[in-house]
């Protein structure tokens, strides 16, 4: 795997544009964010397949075709949402990571492989 080179620069002038709208957002009446106070963005391996317990197979069941449709269309778009996302902020994409936005920070957990090194 190549060296991924992260541009500092584009990256802090995005995250900065990410906050900006946000914090633009709760003064307008929250209409994008909902008011939320953190944004937690999770990202699967990308051959990560789908597993189902018997809880949740028990769960889909009970739902009509058009409401599980409905739920697989709305994943897959928060997904590619997702993606879309971190590929803007980054440059790349980073499966097996998490995002955490608070009002005051950001944090990130990733697996060892991809972390920073000093």
């Amino acid at each position: 795997m190549a060296d991924v080179q992260i541009d500092e620069k584009l990256f802090s002038e995005r995250l900065s544009h990410f906050y900006a709208g946000w914090k633009a957002d709760k003064r307008s009446g929250d209409q994008i964010f909902g008011g939320v106070g953190s944004i937690l963005v999770i990202m699967g391996k990308a051959a990560e397949t789908q597993s189902y317990s018997k809880s949740s197979a028990v769960h889909v069941r009970v739902r009509s075709a058009s409401q599980i449709t409905s739920e697989i269309k709305l994943g897959a778009r928060l997904m590619l949402t997702f993606v879309i996302f971190q590929f803007w902020l980054l440059g790349y994409e980073f499966p097996a990571t998490i995002f955490l936005f608070t009002a005051g920070a950001m944090y990130v957990v990733t697996t060892a492989k991809k972390g920073i090194s000093s």
